[in-house]
């Protein structure tokens, strides 16, 4: 069974699986409401979703083509997303622990965000 989650994604509930629906973003502020509708659908699942990261970050998908450059993630120091939240979200097995990282990921994304617009 698969549930569409928003304009951008839907969960396969077979194969626990987030997967992009949308369209490829085409401008950076279209790439943060994508990476932030993921991470806020990531934070608030009850288990953990499979999901290709790149294939489903709205950043990644508009900055990885030029491997992260001008990416405000890797510009905030963190190339491909390492010592980020997300890399603890993706390597733990407990549930609670998942949720832990996946809010602190989101939490993350919103202060980035919030700096990158003032």
């Amino acid at each position: 069974m698969k549930i569409k989650c928003g304009k951008y994604f839907q969960i396969d509930t077979n194969k626990k699986y987030l997967c992009f629906v949308g369209k490829q973003p085409t401008t950076a502020k279209e790439a943060w409401r994508i990476t932030l509708a993921k991470w806020r659908i990531l934070s608030s699942a009850n288990k953990y979703l499979s999901h290709s990261s790149v294939l489903t970050c709205g950043l990644c998908m508009f900055y990885i083509k030029n491997e992260c450059e001008g990416c405000p993630i890797a510009q905030d120091g963190h190339i491909y997303c390492s010592d980020t939240p997300y890399s603890g979200y993706s390597k733990l097995s407990k549930v609670d622990e998942i949720l832990v990282a996946a809010k602190a990921e989101l939490k993350y994304l919103k202060k980035l965000y919030k700096k990158e617009n003032e």
